[in-house]
């Protein structure tokens, strides 16, 4: 992941601390390790600062990527961005390197908004025109990847974390009373809202264009889920969901940096373990499984991720945790999470990750499965639980929190 940081003044002669910039985008290390960029409109106004994870096209891709007119901070990865770089080319759009972000900018720069259509990815992007003095910003259609923004009538403030706008702002905000209820009603936050009072999350599958001239500013949904035809035939079925899924993988195994695969045992990563393993042919896929000190079997899924990777010749790597190692770990998690969330899979995933960290640089996980199929017994029995064909009311909460996501309700 990479992470980026910018602000726009309504007073376009308004200069910009660089300082108080380059300490924001400084709070988003950890998100790019290994490289820094910043750029500062000559005129004012305007700046962009970006810290990179480098994937794909390590010798290129430095950002903000910037012209005579259009600068783009990005943070994500578009998966046919190789199909696209033929589309730039025949559009007569030159292509000069061998990463996603020259394709996202090209087609930014030429086609505005319309260009969201083109893209399948996860991506969380500002980008800038300086000669209409619009910004246009969009995040990816499930929102993998996060977008902040602030306004007042002043300046307008982006970024992929809260900490960043709130260094670079370096002013005190209200929490918000209805976003702490939803904390403690759900466990989280939902979107737009945020822990504190006007900073907003961009929605996922939305953009937002400012103009800014008139200092007015637009939010528009531009993707939303569609009922599609599944095959009565279950057999039909299976095998139309293999081929998605053998698809999604595919892509997501483009990379010029080591990856593998976190294991758990379970259904979904077991899955996404297996098919990456035959995409990667004779080359053997790293895996990553973390297990727990305890005696009782429904705690650890070691055996299993070890049984899935034998059979798939993989290179299996495993570390086993304890009660003490998520209390060291309040501290340390806390640090990246900048409001309240009420989920602890955080400590295991912190621990899976710094094991991660000493091989690769990517890796493929298989969070969302569960969710997106209401696997998990307890939490989604509301999706199959029925009394004379009508949901029991204990199911209620739920279905509203699942409704609100994914904006079935008005």
């Amino acid at each position: 992941m990479c992470g980026f940081v910018g602000v726009i003044f309504k007073n376009p002669d308004q200069a910009v601390d660089r300082s108080r910039l380059v300490a924001a985008r400084e709070t988003l290390a950890h998100r790019g390790p290994d490289e820094s960029g910043l750029w500062l409109d000559a005129s004012g106004g305007v700046g962009l600062a970006h810290r990179r994870l480098s994937v794909l096209d390590l010798s290129h891709g430095q950002q903000p990527m910037v012209n005579d007119r259009y600068s783009l901070v990005y943070n994500g990865e578009i998966y046919n961005f190789q199909q696209l770089q033929q589309t730039c080319k025949k559009r007569g759009l030159s292509i000069e390197t061998a990463c996603d972000t020259e394709v996202l900018f090209k087609l930014l720069n030429v086609d505005g908004l319309d260009a969201l259509e083109h893209f399948n990815g996860m991506f969380a992007f500002a980008h800038w025109d300086t000669m209409a003095r619009t910004l246009i910003m969009a995040r990816d259609r499930l929102g993998q990847k996060p977008l902040y923004w602030f306004k007042d009538d002043q300046c307008c403030v982006f970024a992929s974390e809260l900490k960043a706008i709130l260094r670079f702002l370096e002013r005190k905000f209200l929490l918000d009373p209805i976003a702490i209820d939803q904390y403690f009603a759900r466990g989280y936050i939902l979107s737009p809202r945020t822990i504190f009072k006007n900073i907003h999350k961009l929605p996922a599958g939305c953009s937002l264009k400012l103009d800014a001239a008139s200092w007015e500013h637009t939010i528009c949904s531009y993707w939303d889920y569609s009922p599609v035809d599944v095959p009565s035939d279950p057999m039909q079925a299976i095998d139309q969901l293999d081929e998605l899924l053998s698809d999604a993988v595919q892509k997501r195994l483009i990379a010029d940096v080591p990856f593998g695969c976190l294991l758990s045992g379970g259904i979904d990563s077991t899955l996404m373990t297996a098919m990456a393993a035959k995409a990667m042919g004779n080359v053997p896929l790293k895996t990553f499984s973390i297990g727990f000190d305890s005696d009782d079997p429904r705690f650890n899924e070691l055996p299993y991720a070890k049984m899935t990777a034998a059979h798939h010749r993989c290179e299996y790597n495993e570390k086993v945790v304890s009660l003490g190692d998520f209390l060291e770990l309040v501290d340390d998690v806390s640090t990246y999470f900048d409001e309240p969330f009420a989920n602890f899979a955080m400590f295991p995933m912190r621990r899976l990750a710094q094991l991660c960290r000493e091989q690769l640089t990517v890796v493929l996980s298989g969070q969302g499965g569960d969710e997106l199929a209401a696997g998990y017994e307890g939490r989604y029995n509301w999706a199959v639980a029925t009394t004379n064909d009508k949901i029991k009311p204990s199911s209620m909460d739920h279905l509203a929190s699942y409704l609100l996501r994914t904006n079935l309700l008005p």
